[in-house]
């Protein structure tokens, strides 16, 4: 039996992939201690993009530098991190702002996290066709 590994190694041999997610306007990165639906869907109805454009992404205890390389692959054209768990990822297309469970437990922070919110939404609009 092939390991997964290995699967994905001969796939890529043919030019196919396992799985790829669809080409996305912006990628949602979470981390996994966040579970407030209510304020995350407010957030990201401020971007105010389709939900097919949107693809959410939990991470479970992995290395920030695996989190990096993984979603260099997927090429999405902008990154929402809503954590702080992780380091930003380097990139001049990210965009790091407080978790959905801080801003429900810190309202103080609302504000700054909307006036981000807005810039990504303004930066997602210059980008598009």
């Amino acid at each position: 039996m092939l390991t997964k590994k290995q699967r994905n190694q001969i796939l890529g041999d043919i030019g196919m992939v396992a799985w790829r997610p669809r080409q996305v306007s912006c990628l949602v990165l979470l981390s996994n201690r966040q579970s407030n639906p209510i304020v995350l869907e407010g957030m990201i109805k401020v971007l105010d993009l389709l939900p097919e454009k949107i693809l959410r992404v939990i991470v479970k205890n992995l290395e920030p530098e695996v989190v990096a390389s993984k979603i260099k692959t997927w090429q999405p054209d902008f990154i929402l991190q809503l954590t702080m768990d992780l380091p930003q990822i380097d990139s001049d297309k990210v965009v790091q702002t407080y978790s959905p469970d801080h801003l429900a437990a810190s309202p103080k922070d609302k504000a700054q996290a909307y006036k981000q919110l807005l810039e990504l939404k303004e930066l997602l609009a210059n980008d598009g066709p």
